[in-house]
């Protein structure tokens, strides 16, 4: 993608403001999605 990891972080949290929801659930070593988003997912 052309992205840092620290940008893309940072866009992360931005569309996850805008949107108004989490999108990703975040841990200092890992990212899984939602539970509703994994149900959307699937």
């Amino acid at each position: 993608m052309g992205l840092s990891r620290s940008a893309a972080g940072k866009a992360l949290t931005r569309l996850e403001a805008h949107c108004g929801a989490r999108l990703l659930n975040r841990t200092s070593r890992a990212l899984s999605l939602t539970e509703k988003d994994r149900r959307l997912y699937a």
